[in-house]
């Protein structure tokens, strides 16, 4: 007998499950959401049919799987929303390949964006015959699912959202902003294409996305060259064939990303993923190792070139000034970080990262035990510079709820 969330939209996400935690935890994992989703249907006999349909399934999931797995009940349903929503793009790409139904679409266009928009509170709104374009600037999913004290549940469905509006024929779709990822709207802008425009420019990225990951790896060919002296050159060029294509993946599904993100993403996170995940395919441990053995040697390397500024008079103090205004830039919410930023001291500069793109993309990607070799290349890199002292008690990659910074003056 169907379970009640096999029932609705969701039931592929305990194939999810097993595919990450094993049959046995994921059944756990399942009949506890199953009971959480009863439990809010009961709670409110008279929900309307979005809450029951979309709120209550992804708020129960979200739940369960957080229940027994602290910590990854986000990157477990956002990377379900995106699976899905690719799914669903290549379902609605083969409907409006019919003759005629883009068209069609099109000019019905402002009857679909107030059908699909109901019960939205709008702004900026504009329809015309090539465009749709509107503000979305509260969403009844996320304001039901902030009620129940779940709101990050709803990411979920705006990961399906991103992958899905991008199957329609004859739509250039372009989304940057979701309310229920903090951000002050849902910004859509749906722009009509011209046949055979949509498929040179699809072409035309991905030669791009082609050259940009060639580019991405030659410069990580250290790892490359620390594989080949461990195993057969073939095997070692397999391995690299591979990289290029996960890396390729990575980059195509994650288009998108603000810059301040993609800065940290496209150089450091995925790379390092793309590598890894290939190295692991043919031996896990050598894959760890080589990873941890390269990061700490390229990242001691940084650390002795900043000591030999140090040396320089002034260097330490002006060092130490710059990393105000520097974590702000390059470690703050723009760069998809969470900081806890302390009040000024003479000599010392102290903030916490309470939230962290590369413990949050690298755990989606499957590979959430590279996280702590990125948060060791801080002590490598600055763990022994002369005059100057660096404190951390803990990091999110060693299951700390934050990584502390302190660099203070000796």
């Amino acid at each position: 007998m169907k379970s009640h969330l096999e029932k609705t939209i969701f039931k592929d996400f305990r194939k999810e499950l097993e595919g990450r935690y094993g049959a046995d935890k994921a059944a756990k994992i399942w009949d506890a959401a199953n009971t959480e989703y009863l439990r809010l249907e009961a709670s409110e006999p008279d929900a309307d049919k979005q809450s029951r349909s979309y709120v209550f399934p992804v708020v129960a999931i979200y739940r369960a799987v957080e229940l027994f797995e602290p910590g990854e009940a986000l990157a477990v349903t956002r990377a379900f929303g995106t699976k899905t929503g690719l799914r669903l793009k290549r379902l609605f790409r083969r409907i409006t390949a019919l003759p005629g139904i883009p068209s069609l679409m099109w000019k019905n266009m402002d009857k679909i964006a107030a059908k699909l928009s109901d019960g939205y509170d709008l702004e900026n709104l504009l329809v015309d015959d090539h465009r749709c374009f509107m503000d979305v600037i509260s969403c009844p999913l996320y304001e039901k699912a902030k009620a129940l004290g779940t709101p990050e549940a709803v990411q979920m469905i705006c990961c399906m959202d991103k992958e899905y509006m991008n199957g329609f024929r004859g739509v250039d779709y372009r989304r940057t902003k979701s309310v229920a990822e903090g951000d002050e709207c849902c910004d859509y802008k749906l722009t009509r294409s011209c046949p055979g425009e949509k498929g040179m420019v699809a072409e035309k990225g991905k030669n791009e996305l082609k050259k940009k990951t060639v580019r991405t790896l030659k410069g990580k060919e250290i790892f490359k060259e620390e594989i080949a002296k461990r195993i057969s050159v073939p095997k070692c060029n397999k391995i690299w064939r591979d990289a290029h294509k996960r890396l390729y993946k990575m980059y195509a599904g994650h288009r998108d990303l603000p810059k301040g993100v993609s800065m940290h993403t496209d150089s450091f996170i995925f790379p390092a993923a793309a590598v890894y995940l290939a190295m692991k395919e043919v031996d896990s441990v050598m894959a760890y190792d080589v990873m941890k053995k390269i990061m700490a040697e390229k990242s001691a390397k940084t650390g002795k070139m900043i000591a030999k500024c140090c040396r320089i008079p002034g260097f330490r103090k002006f060092f130490l000034g710059m990393w105000g205004p520097l974590s702000h830039r390059l470690f703050g919410e723009s760069a998809g970080f969470k900081n806890v930023f302390y009040p000024k001291e003479e000599g010392c500069f102290r903030m916490d990262i309470i939230q962290c793109p590369y413990h949050q993309y690298l755990t989606e990607l499957g590979c959430p035990e590279l996280n702590i070799l990125f948060c060791e290349n801080d002590v490598h890199a600055y763990g022994h510079l002369p005059g100057l002292k660096f404190t951390r008690t803990g990091t999110i990659g060693a299951g700390s709820d934050r990584c502390d910074f302190k660099m203070e003056l000796l």
